[in-house]
Order: structure tokens, then sequence, then C-alpha cells
């Protein structure tokens, strides 16, 4: 995931209802402000179709 989009997946145990749920927590190391960077961050995000 790094290398084609730039984002890093951290996995972390979250509390949950019934207990101990396993989530992801995604993290960029870059300038955001970029617009290169920002476009390039658009496209990984739509191939990769995070849920909420």
């Amino acid at each position: 995931m790094i290398a084609e989009t730039g984002i890093v997946g951290v996995h972390f145990m979250a509390p949950g209802e019934s207990g101990p749920e396993p989530l992801i927590r995604y993290a960029v190391c870059a300038d955001v402000l970029d617009a290169k960077f920002q476009k390039r961050l658009e496209e990984g995000l739509a191939r990769l179709k995070p849920v909420y």
C-alpha cells in the first residue's frame, strides 16, 4: 500500500461494544497541501475504497 499510494495502514484494536474490535488507521507522511500529492492521494483512496 505504501508503494502504490503513499498511505500507511496501522492495525490496532479499539474498544467495541462486545469486546476489542480490529481496525486500521491510515496515515500520510507528506505535504498534504501539495496539489500533485492531493491528486495522487485521491486516486489512491478511490482504489482503496475505505469504509468509515
